[in-house]
């Protein structure tokens, strides 16, 4: 699942929290180089990915299309951010979130596609982690 964002390279490390409410965040490194940061949010309240509030992380952010889950997403250079209905016994939404390193392609628009894969399909793989019924 994590292929569309990890570049060549001899070393792979994980550091990770567990997968408990409210937040956990995990890096992962390629050959002692960070290049994926992510954190996941167990909320009750919606978080508009495409909100004043969550613009500033953001380069050229664009809403992100065609989410196989009910939700908003966004998706800039670098990051994404999605927030998806849950319904969980903990929460009603799961947010997560994400920035990439600019050496995953140099290509931006190939980087944006990547990202995009990455965030709707590890979403999914959330939502199913943390028991969401939406």
């Amino acid at each position: 699942m994590i292929d569309p964002v990890l570049p060549p390279g001899k070393t792979i490390e994980q550091q990770a929290e567990p997968l408990e409410p409210p937040v956990s965040s995990c890096r992962v490194l390629v050959d002692k180089r960070r290049i994926l940061f992510l954190s996941i949010s167990q909320i009750d309240e919606f978080s508009d990915p495409m909100g004043e509030r969550e613009k500033q992380p953001f380069r050229n952010r664009k809403e992100m299309k065609d989410l196989p889950f009910d939700g908003k997403g966004a998706i800039g250079d670098t990051n994404a951010m999605v927030a998806a209905a849950c319904d969980s016994d903990v929460s009603r939404y799961v947010v997560v979130e994400f920035t990439v390193g600019e050496s995953l392609d140099e290509d931006t628009a190939r980087r944006r596609e990547k990202i995009d894969r990455f965030a709707k399909e590890y979403t999914e793989a959330v939502k199913k982690a943390v028991s969401c019924s939406a």
